[in-house]
């Protein structure tokens, strides 16, 4: 029987896409494709920017606000979420990498939503390649058609990430509630095939599988479900917290599919625990996040909006982020003083 300790699940999950292969997998594809000289010109900069502390470590922007499933382990479709159905302006998305691509190498091209659910994801795509960022995105994989797929490869996207929370039609559409599990299994092996058609090493192909109890047991099966399908690697991701959602009954209706003792782990003095420590080691709160209204997120965890930081002015985003109100917020947070800070489990699932 499976060991389901929280010791036992959080060393699955740093033994997924951090591997010393995967990694290194990357790395190759990312030389060859992109050849020695800007290779290297991408290794500096990632090496420069941990040495500075004036920038973000990446940026987030949301393409599209809603999302096409209504999945039992995610908020979407149990409440309603500010800016949903509603896609980003492609200029405004410009005017952004614009200003953060100079300074900036990792942009998550995904956030709250279905990114492919943008009519315009391959063009945003290939923007921010083109001016040397590493992109990559997450998606449900539910409208990854051939067209689509040839469009991502194409636009030079470095990492795609597919949610694949099961290993059996049964279980992966428990989960994924509007998704059938041979079509994305088929989409998966059309994208694949199509970049060795098109004679790409990129993206690398990672599948993602969010741990619960519905699906724990065929976390064992996963390694073949990526060798079927075509995939490059896998990951495995323990649940997300929501203590933080401000809506009734949220909480309560996810809650089934933790397991005892990671969701243990979370509940302290009613709805809300504390760290032993701060989250100066937290990334999250060094990340410029842009919803898809240009509404600017603490983190990728305030999808609610809690902290009413405005709207990002897209001509000069790095200008809002010096603002001395935001990065007291980033501060704040940093150090657990926010309630929503004081109940997020980030620091506890790395």
């Amino acid at each position: 029987m499976m060991d389901l300790t929280l010791h036992n699940l959080v060393a699955k999950v740093r033994r997924g896409p951090a591997s010393s292969a995967m990694l290194v997998r990357i790395e190759w594809a990312e030389l060859v494709t992109r050849g020695l000289s800007n290779y290297l010109n991408l290794l500096r900069r990632r090496m420069r920017l941990l040495k500075l502390g004036s920038h973000p470590l990446a940026v987030q922007l949301e393409p599209y606000g809603g999302c096409n499933l209504r999945c039992s382990m995610c908020f979407q479709g149990r409440m309603k979420l500010p800016a949903s159905d509603l896609a980003m302006p492609v200029e405004a998305y410009r005017q952004i990498i614009d200003k953060v691509s100079k300074h900036v190498v990792r942009l998550y091209l995904y956030w709250r939503g279905e990114p492919l659910m943008h009519p315009r994801l391959g063009e945003m795509i290939a923007y921010a390649t083109k001016q040397g960022m590493y992109v990559i995105v997450s998606t449900n994989g539910v409208l990854l058609d051939d067209a689509r797929a040839k469009e991502l490869i194409s636009a030079n996207l470095d990492l795609l990430i597919v949610g694949f929370d099961g290993t059996t039609k049964k279980t992966y559409e428990q989960m994924r509630r509007g998704a059938e599990f041979e079509t994305l299994k088929q989409n998966v092996r059309r994208f694949v095939e199509s970049r060795k058609t098109l004679g790409r090493l990129l993206p690398h192909v990672c599948l993602q599988f969010i741990v619960s109890s519905a699906n724990v047991h065929e976390l064992r099966s996963l390694p073949a479900l990526c060798k079927e399908v075509g995939a490059d690697s896998y990951m495995e991701k323990l649940l997300d917290v929501y203590q933080n959602v401000g809506v009734p009954g949220v909480t309560d209706a996810i809650a089934p599919l933790y397991i005892g003792g990671v969701w243990g782990k979370y509940v302290r003095s009613g709805a809300s625990f504390r760290m032993k420590r701060n989250s100066h080691t937290c990334s999250m709160c060094n990340n410029l996040v842009v919803r898809a209204d240009l509404e600017l997120a603490l983190c990728c965890y305030d999808f609610e909006n809690k902290f009413q930081l405005g709207k990002a002015r897209t001509e000069d985003v790095l200008s809002h982020w010096r603002d001395l109100g935001y990065a007291a917020t980033r501060a704040a947070g940093r150090d657990r003083a926010t309630p929503l800070c004081r109940n997020c489990g980030e620091a506890i699932q790395r």
